[in-house]
């Protein structure tokens, strides 16, 4: 059963990669909100949850593995979300830090 599975999506994606053709539905998500905690009226206490196909996210994964190191080669060293090891939160604490001196220094700051 798994090898007819694995050769259907063989087939699927190869389509997808000859023809630079994205399927329709891949552009459509459903987004539902979950309670986490506390009132339930309360949006802060609520998680969205973003549920699209599992063949694009199939197909995202091997994509990503097949051209990580083209990626790594080609991106800004400045790059940080969607990095391993590296955290868009990086770019904050930095940018908060220089905010901070700035304001310190009575310097205006241009970003």
């Amino acid at each position: 059963m798994w090898k007819e599975i694995i050769e259907s999506l063989k087939l699927i994606l190869t389509e997808i990669d000859e023809s630079i053709w994205i399927p329709k539905e891949w552009e459509e998500m459903w987004i539902l909100s979950i309670h986490k905690k506390g009132n339930k009226m309360e949006l802060k206490n609520k998680r969205g949850i973003f549920i699209t196909s599992i063949i694009s996210k199939i197909y995202e994964k091997i994509r990503m593995k097949k051209y990580k190191d083209r990626f790594k080669e080609e991106m800004s060293r400045f790059q940080c979300g969607g990095i391993e090891g590296r955290s868009t939160a990086d770019h904050l604490l930095i940018l908060n830090a220089v905010l901070d001196y700035n304001a310190y220094l009575g310097w205006s700051t241009y970003i």
